[in-house]
């Protein structure tokens, strides 16, 4: 099934003048808009803007030897379906096996858990924003970060129709966020983490722009004993892959916990993980 986003007029949580919302990706620097980009005063970084998208890559995908940053016109290629029934919602069902949590569930959930944040939550590798959109509030303004400029695109149309003002989105790499440390009360990293060829320095990064105590929510692929991946040939096709990580529950509560989180619960359902953790208070 397709989710839409409840409609409801939100107060606008982007600024045009994006200096006030980011920071320069590569020395942290303010940024000052000009007419087509944001220049950083220190470094004198320039990131242009797309339909109102700035772009904060630091590197091009066709000349980057990111693995994962070549792939970005793969990933492009799946907008315009993403949300569609003949995509995300199957992938939902095939992974997490009988008995699994649909999109409409996971939504859900992921809008209860969010629900008593006050502040920005930042929505990594969002996509479409398929979370984020269902999310975003006055009170609780999202700012989604892709690499795929076709996703973002698409999201930000998806957000207009849908009478969604409190979501902003942002091209960035999730290693170089433009983002100021501990400027977001809340976090998300959905469907993602399982294809990052770092996600150690992912999730650093995340937490550097947490402030402590906030929430973050991670969905991944995991090892099940139901599901697509239960299965012998699917199992060894996914150890084959180098471009996916399938987890086990121990290598995420290292890397979570590494990254500086803690309250680290995990739920399974079949291969799908739903990961819930809190970013560490700072020392008294």
């Amino acid at each position: 099934m397709t989710v839409t986003a409840t409609r409801q007029k939100l107060s606008p949580m982007m600024n045009p003048d994006h200096s006030e919302t980011y920071v320069c990706p590569i020395c942290h620097g303010r940024l000052a808009a000009e007419a087509d980009d944001l220049r950083c005063g220190s470094c004198a970084g320039r990131f242009p803007l797309e339909r109102g998208i700035p772009d904060f890559l630091l590197e091009q995908p066709d000349e980057s030897t990111d693995p994962f940053l070549r792939d970005v016109e793969g990933f492009g290629k799946l907008a315009s379906i993403y949300e569609t029934p003949i995509w995300l919602p199957i992938m939902l069902r095939l992974l997490g096996g009988r008995g699994a949590s649909s999109l409409a569930e996971l939504v859900s959930y992921g809008r209860g858990y969010m629900a008593n944040v006050r502040g920005r939550v930042l929505d990594v590798a969002t996509g479409t924003g398929t979370y984020g959109r269902h999310i975003a509030s006055s009170e609780r303004p999202v700012i989604g970060v892709d690499v795929s400029t076709h996703m973002l695109l698409k999201g930000q149309a998806l957000a207009r129709s849908e009478g969604v003002d409190g979501m902003a989105f942002a091209r960035a790499d999730a290693k170089a966020l433009p983002f100021a440390d501990t400027s977001f009360s809340g976090g998300l990293l959905c469907g993602a983490i399982h294809i990052f060829p770092d996600p150690a320095a992912v999730l650093s990064e995340i937490a550097r722009t947490l402030r402590p105590g906030a929430p973050l929510w991670v969905t991944t692929v995991v090892w099940g004993k139901s599901g697509l991946l239960s299965h012998a040939w699917a199992r060894q096709r996914m150890e084959d892959n180098p471009k996916m990580h399938v987890f086990t529950e121990a290598e995420l509560l290292q890397l979570l916990g590494d990254a500086g989180f803690s309250d680290i619960e995990i739920t399974t359902q079949g291969c799908l993980a739903s990961i819930t953790a809190v970013r560490l208070r700072l020392a008294a």
